[in-house]
C-alpha cells in the first residue's frame, strides 16, 4: 500500500523516489568500454562497434529537494516502466594508441493509484549519458599457460561521462471533493574526469578473458564514483564477438542545497551481455 505523508511523497514498495535513482544508471549511466578492446594494427586503423545492455540491482539512497528515499530495487522492477531505451559503443585503434566513444539513452514513466483510487502518483525520467576514453597499450605481451603462450594486453585509460538527468515526480489527492497534489521537476548535468584501465588475457583462439577497472569524479562531477567489471569474450572468427560478464559501479553526486538539492549515492550491480563487429 502506497502513503502520502504530509504531501512529501515516501512511497514503499516499488514505486517513488528510489525508482527515479534507479533509473540512473539502469543499462545506461556510467557505462564502461566492455567488450570493445581490439588488436592493434601497427598502421592502419581498425574498429568496432557493439550493441550491449546491463541489468543492475540497485542499493543506496536519493535525495531531490527536501524529500529522502532509499534505494533497493531489482532490475525486474525498472523493466517494467522501462519506456525507450538505447545504447551502443565504438572504438577506433592504431599501433598502441585508442579512442572509445559510448553513449545511451533512456525514458521511463510508472503512475500508481493512491489511497483506494483518491488519488494518483507519477514519476517521470530520462538520461543521456555520452563518454569518451583515449587509451595507450603499456604491455602488449605473451604469458606461459597450459595450452602455450597467451597474448596479454593492458591499455591505460582517460577521459570523461558526461551526464544529462531529468525527473518530474507528483501526486494528487482527491478528498472530499477537495484537491491537493504536488509537482517537482529537477534537472541536473556534470560531467566527470575518468582515469582507468582494461586488461585482456587469450585463452584460446576464441575465447578471452578481460577486465577494467576505473575511478573519477574527485569533486569535479561526482564527489566520488568507481567501477570493476570482468567479462568472457567469444570470437566467432569472421568479425562478430560475444561478450557477457558482470560489473559493479558506484556514484556518490550531489548538488545544491534546500529546493535545488539533488543527491545520489548507490551501488550497481548486474550482468551484462553484448555483441561486437570488428572492421
Amino acid at each position: 500500500m502506497y502513503r502520502l505523508t504530509t504531501w512529501r511523497p515516501k512511497f514503499t514498495a516499488r514505486f517513488g523516489l528510489y525508482r527515479l535513482a534507479a533509473a540512473l544508471l539502469v543499462c545506461t549511466g556510467y557505462s564502461s568500454p566492455l567488450g570493445a578492446e581490439t588488436a592493434p594494427s601497427p598502421g592502419d586503423w581498425t574498429y568496432s562497434i557493439m550493441a550491449y545492455g546491463w541489468g543492475p540491482g540497485i542499493e543506496g539512497n536519493f535525495g531531490l529537494r527536501n524529500t529522502n528515499s532509499d534505494v533497493d530495487v531489482s532490475f525486474s522492477d525498472i523493466l517494467e516502466d522501462l519506456q525507450m531505451g538505447a545504447m551502443g559503443q565504438g572504438e577506433a585503434r592504431k599501433g598502441k594508441w585508442s579512442i572509445l566513444v559510448d553513449g545511451l539513452y533512456m525514458k521511463l514513466e510508472d503512475k500508481q493509484t493512491l489511497l483506494r483510487g483518491r488519488g494518483r502518483a507519477s514519476v517521470e525520467f530520462e538520461q543521456t549519458m555520452i563518454e569518451g576514453f583515449v587509451g595507450y597499450r603499456v604491455i602488449d605481451d605473451q604469458v606461459s599457460g597450459e595450452g602455450g603462450a597467451q597474448p596479454l594486453s593492458i591499455d591505460l585509460m582517460a577521459g570523461g561521462r558526461w551526464n544529462h538527468v531529468e525527473g518530474k515526480l507528483g501526486a494528487e489527492v482527491v478528498l472530499l471533493g477537495l484537491g491537493t497534489g504536488f509537482q517537482r521537476r529537477k534537472s541536473v548535468d556534470w560531467l566527470d574526469p575518468v582515469i582507468g584501465a582494461r586488461v585482456r588475457l587469450g585463452l584460446t583462439d576464441q575465447f578471452s578473458l578481460a577486465g577494467w577497472a576505473d575511478v573519477g569524479g574527485f569533486g569535479v562531477g561526482a564527489d566520488s564514483t568507481w567501477q570493476l567489471a570482468g567479462w568472457v569474450d567469444y570470437d566467432f572468427q569472421n568479425s562478430w564477438h560475444m561478450v557477457g560478464g558482470y560489473r559493479h559501479l558506484n556514484v556518490d553526486y550531489e548538488e545544491g542545497s534546500g529546493s535545488t538539492r539533488f543527491a545520489l549515492d548507490a551501488d550497481y550491480s548486474g550482468p551484462f551481455v553484448g555483441v561486437r563487429y570488428r572492421f
